[in-house]
């Protein structure tokens, strides 16, 4: 096997002879560094921040939910204990009928998040708040945030209507959960009218509300989250019999659908808002997301050379090649950096007997 790949600038070479190298499996990319969780909580600064929390905000509600509903439908054993609460909501007290309720449920979400949590931020932590050593809490990688209102007319810099976006993506997800038919975004005066009857709760934020700050802290509340479960939303499930047949559908986002990515767009601009962030289109947001690099000619011109290289070793020289022949071939344009490497002999095991 020939395996080459390019990344921008940079590109890489491996040749695969059976009995001869290491098979391609044999070793992998190190994983990518992830963004801190009380990070994408609480304290996000560049848009990727943003984006990756809208993401997670995605996959929680419209996949890992459903998927866990599924589960306590078809086996109630199998289900998580941390697990109950979303089950609870997604079966009884936030249950669309019907899609004005995937409307109402979408508009409240979006001032949960965008208005309700925020204040609770600046409520603990205080524009003017400062650390033990007396430095500014709101300072360096810390943005101090804002509530965003809503306005379904509002436009942020690439003209995008992210309120009017949200509500109305967010609806359509919803509803395809639970098979109620959506509105499409030309509808515009039937969610004016109807967000307009949609009563919002006031808001005060609380005393014993505490919020990570760190990572530690972060983890020690999930896990503290997660073995905290209400005796009332336990009573509150219905039982799988009472729902023969109902299930839901879960939603496994994909970054090339345009109405996935305009929820996910809308739903990172207007946290980007909060906290004072440039927004991005949804063109640009679906490339951070999809982690979409764009090719260059000369990269991919590069290794093609160089996996061709490998080809014609294989083609004219007597068979089979000893391992020094081939050569596995990293290179970056950009520093400009190559170098070619020698392939790894295969592991192999020995057995006694």
């Amino acid at each position: 096997m020939l395996e080459s790949g390019t990344l921008g600038t940079k590109g890489n070479t491996q040749v695969v002879v059976p009995h001869v190298t290491e098979n391609y499996g044999a070793t992998r990319d190190p994983p990518e560094k992830s963004i801190p969780v009380c990070t994408l909580k609480n304290f996000p600064n560049q848009i990727a921040h943003t984006l990756q929390w809208a993401r997670d905000h995605f996959e929680g509600v419209f996949s890992q939910a459903p998927e866990d509903v599924n589960v306590y439908l078809q086996s109630p054993s199998d289900l998580k204990t941390e697990s109950i609460c979303t089950v609870e909501k997604f079966l009884v007290s936030q249950r669309p009928r019907t899609y004005e309720d995937c409307v109402r449920l979408t508009r409240l979400a979006y001032q949960d998040h965008f208005c309700n949590q925020i204040s609770q931020l600046l409520h603990n932590f205080p524009p003017d708040q400062l650390t033990s050593t007396g430095h500014p809490f709101w300072s360096g990688s810390k943005r101090c945030p804002s509530t965003v209102p809503f306005d379904l007319d509002k436009t942020c810099e690439q003209g995008l209507r992210n309120a009017f976006n949200f509500v109305v993506s967010g609806s359509n997800l919803l509803a395809s959960v639970y098979g109620i038919n959506g509105k499409s975004l030309s509808d515009e005066e039937y969610f004016k009218a109807l967000v307009e009857e949609i009563i919002i709760p006031d808001f005060t934020p609380s005393n014993g509300v505490k919020i990570a700050t760190t990572q530690e802290e972060a983890d020690a509340d999930n896990n503290k989250e997660s073995g905290e479960i209400s005796s009332e939303s336990i009573e509150n499930l219905p039982k799988p019999s009472e729902l023969a047949g109902f299930r839901l559908t879960p939603i496994e986002f994909d970054k090339d659908i345009d109405l996935h990515m305009q929820f996910i767009t809308a739903c990172s601009n207007l946290r980007a808002l909060n906290y004072q962030i440039p927004t991005e289109d949804l063109h640009v947001s679906r490339g951070i997301v999809g982690r979409i690099i764009p090719a260059i000619a000369t990269t991919t011109a590069m290794v093609t050379g160089l996996i061709c290289l490998e080809l014609y070793k294989i083609t004219f020289l007597p068979q089979p090649a000893k391992i020094d022949v081939f050569k596995s071939a990293f290179c970056n344009l950009a520093i400009p950096f190559i170098t070619l490497s020698e392939p790894t002999v295969p592991a192999s095991t020995k057995v006694t007997f």
